[in-house]
């Protein structure tokens, strides 16, 4: 079998079910916030950019295959993190992991979750894990349910758990999310106000109030 980490050096017991859920409960955080930290990079802004089009990105100079192995590196090395704490919660590594449904779960969890969140996939695993066990201790046909479940989701939006809470939480108060988005608008405004001036000045020979202004 997978033995699990011996911690008894700072006395860590990870054998017992509660330290080691809060052992696992660690590791998510520090993923959670390294991807936070990567999508506020200049590298994050450029995958946000790839991910809107990457016809622009690349026409922009951006080296698009990099950006692609870069990504699949950083999320090899998550992915390989949460497979070797699964194999000590285990403590047993199953041939069944290597089907194909496991990575479909993985699609699972995050559209149920949420398309473009950093919290939605945490949401969407959560979810799963609720209706697979909560509808196997009713039917042995819960992928059926499951699946309907999905399929609603996608149809609803493809917004995900994540994201129709988000609507909510925007429509019932829409004070909360009011000034991110007034603040974006604003800066697009003046961005693109900027970007209009520029234009006008190029096509005369002559620069712009607008961009005098702002200089």
């Amino acid at each position: 079998g997978v033995a699990r980490l011996d911690l008894s050096f700072i006395a860590i017991d990870l054998n017992n079910g509660a330290l080691f859920a809060l052992f696992c409960l660690v590791f998510v955080a520090l993923s959670y916030v390294l991807a936070a930290a990567i999508l506020k990079s200049g590298f994050g802004r450029s995958l946000s950019g790839l991910h809107e089009n990457e016809e622009r990105m690349r026409a922009l100079g951006a080296s698009v295959w990099k950006i692609k192995a870069l990504a699949f590196g950083l999320s090899g090395a998550i992915g390989g993190l949460a497979g070797a704490l699964a194999a000590q919660h285990t403590k047993f590594v199953s041939p069944e992991l290597l089907v194909w449904t496991v990575s479909g779960e993985v699609l699972i969890v995050v559209i149920l979750g949420g398309l473009g969140t950093l919290v939605g996939p945490l949401a969407g695993a959560a979810l799963l894990v609720l209706l697979k066990h909560g509808l196997s201790a009713y039917t042995n046909y819960w992928h059926l349910i499951i699946g309907l479940v999905l399929i609603g989701t996608i149809m609803g939006g493809a917004c995900g758990f994540y994201g129709e809470l988000e609507a909510y939480v925007k429509n019932r108060w829409p004070a909360i999310g009011a000034g991110g988005s007034e603040g974006g608008k604003q800066k697009r405004g003046n961005n693109s106000s900027i970007g209009e001036s520029d234009n006008l000045a190029g096509k005369d020979g002559r620069q712009s109030p607008a961009r005098k202004e702002t200089r």
